[in-house]
């Protein structure tokens, strides 16, 4: 492929990779599309000049009653046969009945067959139903949900292709051969498409992620009852509050489209002589939407979906519904008839059909389809009924004017429903990814405050603090702080010689934090010096000493952070004064996280000036402006968005968001992961621009939170680290309907563009780098440059060759610079000669070792007095973990083996706190001691 054809491309929206299937989706429906177009004229055309103007007034409702009736039972039975049918089977079966269908009552016409019209009309009709949802379906099985985003205005532009294509020579075939010709050319196009839409579906089956096909499986195997089957998409219907308005939406729609085709339609039989004119220009019509529409969807409709959301486009459709029947008011004929038509088709084609399909991107894959089948069946078939019953009954009871005036109204109705449509898209985007982090929430519920004041909610605290599970017990403790439920004092004070801290901590905070604090008869000062756990102490010493709240700012400079975070907790209990705000500003800063998330806490419940906070979170270092983005994002929450800190905030995010788009260009120099050593300082420089990218990226999620999405940043952000491609798909798409617009297009960008084609070469990259704000990748650039002046080139280099040797270990390989360089501060080079004890069993270990060289081997002595021989560790691996994790004693003996043994001796304390600030640290620690224990 060309550089031309890969822009053309990429302008399209096709990404590398997805070529051949988005050519072969657009084929399908451009061949589907051409057939619809030819049967859909010649059925009207044969109905309206076989009728005649003077019964179609009588004829036209009984059809769409009909053909309400007929779609339902069709849309009833597909649904029920997804849960039976292989979808290939039922594809090719749907399409092959219809082709049959359209043939045989082809036939009866050819042979005078009265009732042959009006079922060769139903038949045309129904199918076009249901090669829409074969369609769409085959779409949505096919892409993920941001790949439809960008794919299908390309298919809707296909299928109106194709639609151009068949209506255009419809009146040309009329001429030569008949309107009847029409319809069998459709058949013959229903077959065609058969073999491609085998293929489609076992290659949307190969894709499909194993869990999902398993799944997939039992459900097509098992024989559950027709009618289990056939709810099965009204159920997975009511459960969202998205799709209920969607249903709602569509059988309004339904009665507008119909209140605009029997108007139409009378008017165009009444001005239009012969079969030939009336095809002829039924055909230029729809030649003249599907050319509109094709432009519509290909120039305007991404740029649409971009500036307003793709939402944007199911409310244009209702809109241009009303304005239609408001000038049908004014002024009908068959030019005012023909307008409203060509704009309704063109908005419906070329803007509005992708938008309604995307809102099924809140189902899961699995259950999409049924979904879908029941929504475009049975809500839409029950508005076909409805909109002939209507207009029968109001053609014999209304005048012209009075119809169009009830198309307004339910044309009103359908925005204001489209509205609440385009208001619940985002939650339910949420709310689908919260389904598949296996988050539960409660939605709509009392406050947490009126829950516990509830009398048998306050009992059941009580008994829960007699739990077995000491996170039950936790919960309680902290739950009766707010709870005034007799007895609810007396049982904090037994929770304070609970054996498990956590409990004794939150009956410690629990009675500071009721009505009058610590009374005397509580008792709990001999804790701030006896009990085991330092945060209870420091909580019980820093309640006792601050009675008054303003006594705490005594201790939010203690050396110890558990003290520091008691008492910054401690001043959030009055409203902050001056002094108070600014020690929890201050605070925000502290390099140990508790005390950072209470400054957090209580300064999203401060009513004062936020000048201080924005500030640290504009010009922060990053922990910092993390810290200070989830306080102003607590104080959003509670009181709403404050214009202020918005625009701030925003400015910086969109910063952070374009520097890590600039970083990214940076790193795709350097080529892709693993290429290199991971000794070898390019590695940890392209490890360093990823960590830098994943912490600008956080800090734009982040103030998402504070702009009016509060619960969006953590949920996405571990969204988009997902395995599974559609719930890293649907995170984005959340993010196109959620909070500031222009940080959600800034953060989705750079979610998806790899930096490759516009990235530097190496040179360029190691160039700008060496002049970055940021120290570590000005230093690992110069390195990888080979300057000789570098910056404090004695100790720069020294560290470096420690982290370098520290990156070799799992657990530290995915590790920051700073942390690395935290660790390596404190760790000692040392040498052990063969036979030399490392550690002693039974000693006390507050420090680990990361093997370098050689090869140590631990025993233990067993009771009996034997010494038993546990397992070798080599260069790489890290000893003696256990002991600095549990403080408790070493629990063997290493031994270097006879070649001796070369390590880094790391502190335990450093350890731990890169384990309590780094999660990946830990998790990459949890990883380890699940591989050693299975291999015991």
């Amino acid at each position: 492929m060309d550089a031309r054809t890969r822009r053309i491309v990429r302008a399209i929206g096709i990404r590398p990779g997805e070529g051949r299937r988005a050519g072969t989706v657009a084929g399908l429906f451009a061949l589907l599309e051409i057939g619809r177009g030819l049967g859909e004229i010649g059925a009207d055309t044969l109905v309206l000049r076989g009728f005649g103007e003077s019964r179609l007034p009588d004829v036209l409702p009984f059809l769409y009653i009909g053909l309400g009736v007929v779609g339902l039972i069709v849309a009833m039975v597909y649904t029920a046969a997804l849960g039976r049918v292989r979808r290939a089977r039922l594809f090719v079966a749907l399409l092959g009945i219809a082709a049959g269908g359209i043939l045989v009552a082809w036939a009866g016409l050819m042979a005078g067959l009265e009732l042959a019209l009006p079922m060769l009309w139903l038949i045309v009709f129904g199918t076009s139903a249901v090669v829409m949802t074969v369609m769409w379906t085959l779409a949505g099985a096919t892409f993920d949900a941001r790949q439809a985003k960008r794919l299908f205005p390309l298919l809707t532009a296909a299928a109106i292709g194709g639609s151009f294509a068949g209506t255009l020579v419809a009146g040309p075939v009329t001429q030569l051969a008949g309107a009847e010709s029409l319809v069998v050319l459709e058949a013959v196009a229903l077959l065609m498409a058969l073999p491609i839409v085998v293929d489609l579906v076992r290659t949307a089956d190969r894709a499909r992620p194993a869990a999902t096909t398993a799944t997939t499986s039992t459900a097509t195997t098992a024989r559950s009852s027709m009618v289990a089957d056939m709810r099965s998409g009204f159920d997975v219907v009511a459960a969202s509050p998205l799709l209920r308005l969607v249903a709602i939406a569509y059988v309004l729609l339904a009665i507008c489209m119909f209140a605009v085709t029997y108007p139409f339609n009378i008017s165009a039989s009444a001005t239009f002589e012969t079969d030939a004119e009336l095809a002829t220009a039924l055909g230029l019509l729809s030649s003249g939407i599907t050319a509109a529409s094709f432009l519509v969807s290909i120039l305007l409709a991404n740029r649409v979906y971009a500036r307003f959301g793709i939402s944007a486009g199911a409310l244009a459709l209702p809109v241009v519904y009303l304005g239609g029947f408001l000038v049908w008011l004014a002024a009908f004929s068959f030019p005012t008839a023909a307008a409203l038509r060509f704009t309704q088709q063109v908005t419906q084609r070329g803007l509005s059909n992708a938008s309604w399909s995307a809102f099924y991107g809140v189902v899961p894959s699995d259950r999409r389809a049924q979904a879908l089948a029941f929504n475009d069946g049975v809500p839409v078939q029950v508005g076909t009924i409805l909109s002939g019953v209507l207009l029968l009954a109001a053609g014999r009871i209304l005048a012209p004017e009075q119809i169009f005036g009830l198309g307004a109204v339910t044309a009103a109705a359908a925005v204001v429903v489209v509205i609440g449509i385009r208001r619940r898209y985002g939650e339910s985007l949420l709310t689908a990814l919260r389904a598949g982090a296996a988050e539960r929430v409660l939605d709509g519920g009392p406050g947490m405050t009126v829950l516990v004041r509830d009398p048998s909610v306050g009992a059941a605290l009580l008994g829960a603090l007699e739990a077995p599970e000491p996170g039950i017990r936790e919960l309680a403790a902290t739950l009766l702080a707010s709870s005034d439920v007799p007895g609810g004092r007396l049982a904090l004070r037994s929770a304070l010689q609970d054996p498990d801290a956590r409990v004794r901590r939150a009956a410690v905070r629990s009675l500071a934090r009721r009505p009058g604090g610590f009374g005397p008869e509580d008792d709990v000062s001999d804790l701030g010096t006896t009990d085991p756990d330092r945060v209870v102490r420091a909580a019980v010493t820093v309640a006792l000493a601050c009675q008054d709240s303003e006594a705490a700012l005594a201790f939010v400079d203690d050396p110890s952070d558990a003290v520091r975070a008691a008492a910054i907790a401690r001043l959030g209990d009055r409203p902050l004064g001056t002094d108070g705000r600014a020690a929890t500003i201050r605070a925000l800063g502290d390099p140990r996280g508790p005390v950072r998330d209470a400054a957090a806490v209580v300064l999203a419940g401060d009513d004062g000036p936020t000048d201080g906070v924005v500030r640290v979170a504009v010009d922060g270092p990053f922990i910092a402006s993390q810290a200070a983005l989830h306080a102003l994002a607590g104080r959003t929450e509670r009181s709403g968005p404050d214009p202020a800190v918005r625009e701030s905030v925003l400015t910086f995010a969109l910063d952070r968001v374009g520097r890590a788009a600039d970083l990214r260009r940076d790193r795709a120099a350097f080529g892709a992961h693993g290429e290199r050593a991971p000794d070898d300082p390019g590695d940890l420089l392209v490890d360093t621009l990823a960590y830098r990218e994943r912490d600008l990226l956080r800090a734009g999620l982040g103030a998402l939170a504070v702009l009016g999405a509060p619960d969006a940043p953590g949920l996405i952000r571990r969204c988009l680290e997902d395995e599974d491609a559609q719930v890293r798909a649907q995170a984005i798409e959340a993010l196109d309907s959620i909070g500031d617009r222009r940080l959600a297009h800034a953060v989705i960008r750079l979610l998806e563009d790899d930096g490759r084609e516009d990235r530097r070469d190496r040179a360029a990259a190691l160039d700008r780098l060496v002049h970055d704000e940021d120290p570590w990748l000005r230093r690992l650039a110069h390195v990888c440059r080979g300057d000789a002046d570098l910056p404090d080139a004695t100790r720069s280099l020294s560290d470096l060759e420690t982290m370098l040797a520290l990156r070799r270990v799992p657990l530290f390989e995915g590790l920051d610079p700073e942390d690395l360089q935290r660790i390596a501060a404190t760790a000692v080079d040392r040498r052990f000669e063969p036979g030399e004890e490392l550690m002693r069993e039974g000693e006390d270990g507050d420090e680990l070792v990361v093997l370098l060289e050689g090869s140590v081997h631990v025993d233990r002595l067993d009771p009996d007095g034997t010494v038993r021989h546990l397992m070798t560790y080599s260069a790489g691996e890290h000893i003696g973990e256990l002991a600095v994790l549990r403080e408790r004693p070493r629990a063997g003996t290493v031994v270097a083996d006879a070649t001796g043994a070369r390590g880094l001796v790391v502190s335990g304390q450093a350890l731990k706190a890169i384990l309590r600030e780094r999660p990946d640290a830990a998790m990459a620690m949890l990883a380890t001691l699940a591989e050693r224990i299975s291999r015991r």
